[in-house]
């Protein structure tokens, strides 16, 4: 993992844990999972799609003022989800 990201799972322990809810389950309906954490820049496609890979269906950017600016966060948020 990128040290500039804070995701508290790994992609590989998110699929475990969905492997482990998906043998538990009584039902075959399909559900959400959703992950949040803070990527090292806007846009991270790569990052979000290993997490969707693992089961992830939503994926949540955290945003804090401690991670910039009022600019820097609206500019985040301006990049729109990952493409």
């Amino acid at each position: 993992m990128n040290e500039n990201s804070q995701i508290t799972k790994t992609p590989a322990q998110l699929a475990e844990e969905v492997a482990y809810i998906n043998e538990h389950r009584a039902s075959q309906m399909p559900f959400d999972i959703a992950i949040d954490g803070i990527t090292s820049r806007a846009g991270d496609a790569a990052r979000v799609r290993e997490y969707e890979d693992a089961g992830a269906t939503w994926y949540f950017e955290i945003l804090f003022g401690l991670r910039g600016s009022m600019d820097e966060l609206l500019a985040r948020v301006e990049a729109g989800p990952p493409r």
